[in-house]
Order: C-alpha cells, then structure tokens, then sequence
C-alpha cells in the first residue's frame, strides 16, 4: 500500500522523474540481487577451498612430528 501511494505521489508531482526512476531503480536491483548470489556462491567456494587445504596442511605437519 505504502509503495503505491509513494509511487503515486512520484507521479503527481514529476511524472518525467517518476518514469526515469522507475527505469533505472528496478534493473539496479536485480542486477544487485544477481552479484550478491555471485559473490555469496563465490564465497562458499573459497572457503571450502580453504577448509580442504588447511585440513591437508594439519596432517603435512603432524606427519613432519
């Protein structure tokens, strides 16, 4: 309701504003949404990575002992 009203009252007082915000606002976001599942996906690799390599790591070393 409140997106509504707050849309309309965009369109009451700059409707030329209003129509370039409501071009530019929406593929921002999903293009935002999409780089956050990339860098979350991202993350997740590297950080198995690194839990693999520590793991290696702990047992070079208690075998050096």
């Amino acid at each position: 309701m409140m997106t509504t009203a707050g849309i309309g009252m965009m369109f009451f007082m700059s409707p030329s504003l209003a129509f370039v915000s409501l071009s530019v606002v929406p593929p921002v976001a999903l293009w935002a949404v999409w780089m956050g599942k990339r860098v979350k996906s991202t993350s997740k690799s590297v950080q198995d990575a690194l839990a693999q390599s520590t793991s290696v790591a702990e047992e070079k070393i208690s075998n050096i002992r």
